[in-house]
């Protein structure tokens, strides 16, 4: 999906909440999000550079 500037957005759920997420945007302060493509979306804890890998599948 496409946001309104023309980048590449997608949701996350957390509980009942949905956040809408970019690459380059930020989750709760200390997360990145890093890349989000077909497959999988890319998290980057900013302060240990940690980073976390959510697999995903299109919907049907």
């Amino acid at each position: 999906m496409t946001g309104p500037d023309g980048k590449q957005l997608t949701y996350l759920a957390r509980g009942e909440t949905l956040l809408p997420v970019t690459p380059g945007g930020l989750l709760e302060g200390d997360y990145r999000v890093e890349t989000i493509n077909d497959n999988e979306i890319i998290v980057v804890y900013s302060p240990l550079n940690e980073k976390t890998v959510i697999n995903i599948r299109a919907a049907e």
